[in-house]
């Protein structure tokens, strides 16, 4: 009975991260896709870049998953540009209702932008900190820097440890009535 009942647990728990992948980026959830930047680690998988501008932006996918890019500029950037496009197989009507967000990571802030390529595109600027008025540097020449298109973890939070909270009270419920 109790191999039943684990294996049911586990199917469940598959279904739930599996399910969650799809409802998280639906709009009117809060785990819409968030576009964030941060210094990767090696070993990464690299692109290059040399520059970003509103009219030639970073493009990567939205496909829940880390791109990493090499800055191979020759000055130091306080500002960067990054369009996010469907991914293989994703529907221009599926992309355009999901509703992205930033965060800063790397940089001081984020703000969306619009884009200047083709249409369905979601553009986001990255600035480096200002002081005195002048947008300051976040990215110098041989930076790696990781791209990261992902839902937020909150709906998975939340539904994991509801998970654990009923096979907890389904352990003690049982402890209970054996005792």
């Amino acid at each position: 009975m109790s191999m039943c009942r684990l294996s049911t647990w586990l199917i469940l728990m598959g279904l739930a991260v599996g399910v969650s992948s799809t409802v998280a980026r639906a709009d009117d959830v809060p785990n819409d896709p968030t576009v964030t930047i941060h210094r990767c680690n090696a070993p990464c998988d690299l692109g290059s870049f040399s520059s970003t501008s509103q009219s030639d932006p970073l493009v990567v996918t939205d496909a829940d998953t880390t791109s990493n890019f090499v800055y191979t500029g020759t000055n130091p950037i306080g500002i960067m540009y990054v369009e996010i496009v469907p991914q293989e197989g994703e529907s221009d009507a599926f992309f355009e209702s999901e509703d992205f967000s930033c965060v800063p990571g790397l940089a001081a802030s984020c703000f969306s932008s619009s884009p200047a390529g083709p249409l369905p595109a979601v553009e986001f600027k990255f600035e480096g900190p200002v002081v005195d008025g002048v947008i300051q540097s976040f990215l110098n020449p041989g930076d790696i820097v990781g791209v990261v298109v992902a839902p937020e973890p909150g709906t998975m939070l939340l539904l994991l440890s509801g998970l654990v909270s009923l096979f907890a009270f389904g352990l003690r419920r049982r402890s209970v009535s054996v005792a």
